[in-house]
């Protein structure tokens, strides 16, 4: 299983859950449902939007960058090998203590 998850710095945007590996289709796909959203809300067709993702082939797939352009989002990719910059690593650290958590209560 793997996990796709847009964050800002107070909430969750949105989460898939994909069952096996992520290819730039499924990555593209996630970005443009959450662009989309985005941009559709009230008072948020110009509110600045940048996508920090690390530097994944499929984060770089030239299709998510052309996403990026249409939906007027700014990309910005985080230094290579450093996960501790990406603010999503530590939701998804959280994330798997709360689930590892409620696995050993169940057994």
């Amino acid at each position: 299983m793997s996990l796709l998850s847009a964050i800002t710095q107070d909430s969750v945007l949105a989460n898939m859950v994909v069952e096996g590996g992520v290819d730039a289709a499924v990555f593209e796909h996630f970005v443009h449902e959450v662009l989309k959203h985005l941009r559709s809300k009230e008072g948020h067709e110009k509110r600045p939007i940048v996508l920090l993702m690390d530097n994944a082939s499929v984060h770089q797939h030239r299709a998510v960058v052309e996403l990026a352009v249409h939906y007027h989002a700014h990309v910005l990719y985080s230094a290579q090998y450093s996960p501790w910059l990406n603010p999503v690593e530590a939701y998804f650290w959280r994330l798997k203590r709360v689930v590892g958590e409620q696995a050993t209560e169940m057994r």
